[in-house]
């Protein structure tokens, strides 16, 4: 019998345990819709001119401190973050080198792959012709891709220039975040 019941309170203990946790979990749920919703409200206060800088710092209060076990930060930066990426348009950025740097030049910086889209056609037509290229070419889907290490070296030696490329990339931006950083003293 006293193990049945030291059982049942080893089963209620793991029981509260886990009430515990799923009460923090909530809690944590909380917190975080609560803390997403305060920086969208403050990221639209700087779009709306209040604050003129994308970082500033300032010094946590003793109380903020407080709350935070084992807090040691002095300084709080905040910044706002923007993720970038740009999409090239690779027939357009192949033309622009091509026209500026040389055919060789616009091949080590926009790479092309050959797929062949019908295999069994192309041998059967290869055997019973002689080889036309362009009738060859047709047998293969080319596909162009931007080498962005090679073209981000080309800008760095001056060779081209981003003015180059008007209308052969897109910028897209993402939504704007806030990232919050403590220094220790």
């Amino acid at each position: 019998m006293a193990k049945l019941i030291e059982k049942a309170e080893a089963l209620w203990q793991v029981k509260q345990k886990a009430r515990e946790v799923y009460s923090h979990q909530l809690l944590s749920k909380s917190l975080e819709d609560s803390v997403k919703a305060e920086k969208k409200s403050l990221l639209g206060a700087m779009d709306d001119g209040e604050f003129d800088r994308a970082t500033f710092e300032f010094i946590p209060t003793a109380e903020e401190l407080e709350m935070v076990p084992n807090a040691e930060h002095k300084n709080v930066t905040v910044s706002v973050n923007q993720r970038v990426s740009i999409d090239y348009d690779p027939i357009k950025v192949e033309g622009v080198i091509e026209s500026k740097l040389g055919r060789s030049v616009a091949r080590t910086i926009v790479r092309r792959t050959y797929k062949v889209n019908d295999w069994s056609a192309l041998v059967s037509w290869a055997k019973s012709q002689g080889i036309n290229p362009e009738e060859f070419l047709g047998f293969f889907d080319v596909e162009r891709t931007v080498d962005t290490k090679a073209l981000d070296k080309a800008y760095e030696t001056g060779s081209l220039y981003l003015e180059d490329f008007e209308g052969a990339y897109e910028v897209k931006r993402g939504e704007p975040y806030l990232s919050f950083r403590g220094r220790k003293a």
